[in-house]
């Protein structure tokens, strides 16, 4: 589900991409991957965050953007 936030409301947005990450209620939960994954995948770019490219794409602009983030 991509979501966005605007004035503290909850909108549904194509241009952010934001996904929505539910509320957990303990630490453990918050680790769970239907927490992690959507937190994760907020974290990147936008640019890796583009539905439009195609997988070998978003493998080596991703595979760039860890290197450059490791190092």
């Amino acid at each position: 589900m991509l979501l966005t936030y605007i004035y503290g409301t909850l909108v549904s947005s194509a241009e952010q991409r934001v996904c929505y990450v539910p509320r957990q209620n303990s630490t453990f939960s918050d680790r769970s991957f239907a927490a992690a994954g959507p937190r994760t995948r907020n974290e990147l770019p936008f640019s890796l965050r583009d539905t439009g490219l195609s997988l070998a794409t978003f493998n080596e602009h991703l595979k760039t953007y860890l290197f450059f983030t490791a190092f």
